[in-house]
């Protein structure tokens, strides 16, 4: 994938200089015909990406590098120079940075002025596979109307005694009669579900299966003789 840095830059030398070589390697002061030097001399992370993407963000690094221009004739070397330089500046694809001395002494090559060219790489990532539900089934449970008494001792109706629905958050108290109703419940209610408050005391109700019509679930409560 960094060759096609290499690629990138040969191309954008092209349209600014398009008679002028492009060489990968240092100047050795012996060509007779300009040249630019284009060297890979260093990776670094990628900026971060700006905007919104489709899919997962690419690994990103750039390729660093490293340009000159050498020639017979310094001047025209120099004006070609600053051509690139200015064309890389007003390019946003690229980052601008401008090395110390010391990188040409690790070249071990004559000083040359120069820039460093920052080209960015980038690897596709692709998006995780997310398997298809084949089969999809939906299931739904019949709702039916909860009618009730409440009773004490001797069957006596308990009124204004409050009744609850743990599950579903539904309360509602008896009426004189001790009668309570909810309007649409499911088939079946889970022991402890059904809660009685009466007289300050709590009592919970065994599983209960709801019933159709008008017929009644009566609801006897014990030990409020005290």
């Amino acid at each position: 994938m960094i060759d096609r840095a290499a690629v990138m830059v040969r191309d954008w030398v092209g349209l600014i200089h398009p008679d002028v070589a492009v060489v990968h390697s240092p100047p050795d002061d012996s060509s007779d015909e300009m040249r630019v030097h284009a060297m890979l001399v260093g990776l670094a992370r990628a900026r971060d990406r700006q905007g919104p993407s489709a899919g997962p963000t690419p690994v990103g690094i750039t390729a660093q590098y490293l340009m000159c221009v050498s020639g017979p004739d310094d001047a025209q070397a120099h004006a070609a120079l600053g051509e690139l330089v200015f064309g890389a500046l007003e390019d946003d694809t690229f980052d601008v940075a401008f090395p110390d001395d010391g990188l040409w002494v690790a070249l071990g090559v004559r000083l040359h002025p120069g820039f460093l060219l920052g080209v960015p790489v980038e690897k596709p990532r692709q998006a995780p596979k997310v398997p298809l539900a084949r089969t999809a089934e939906l299931r739904f449970q019949a709702a039916r109307p909860l009618v009730g008494v409440v009773v004490g001792p001797k069957d006596v109706p308990l009124a204004s005694v409050s009744v609850r629905i743990s599950s579903l958050g539904l309360s509602t108290q008896t009426d004189r009669s001790g009668r309570f109703s909810f309007a649409c419940m499911p088939q079946s209610l889970d022991a402890g579900d059904l809660v009685i408050l009466a007289k300050g005391r709590e009592c919970r109700a065994s599983a209960i299966e709801t019933r159709g019509g008008e017929e009644q679930l009566v609801i006897r409560v014990t030990g409020l003789e005290s």
